[in-house]
């Protein structure tokens, strides 16, 4: 069984850390792991991308899914809407 998991993220530099670690530190880990990453304008995107070679090295599959703000769309539905 394949398991993936998705992380909506903006403006979470102070809390997205805790949340690689703890996959990282997870023993059944997710073959796959997407974030979606909505135009923020801290660390965010610096420290996603920091990540990614930690998570294959864990064999986690990693991408970063850049959201598109389409007026009258936007926020967390939007988002999961382009993960999937």
């Amino acid at each position: 069984m394949k398991t993936s998991l998705v992380s909506i993220c903006r403006n979470s530099a102070e809390s997205i850390q805790r949340c690689i670690d703890s996959v990282l530190g997870q023993k059944l880990k997710p073959q796959e792991y997407i974030f979606v990453e909505g135009q923020s304008t801290d660390q965010t995107m610096k420290l996603l991308e920091e990540n990614l070679p930690r998570l294959e090295a864990a064999g986690i599959k990693a991408s970063i899914v850049q959201q598109k703000r389409v007026p009258g769309e936007a926020g967390i539905p939007a988002a999961w809407n382009q993960a999937l």
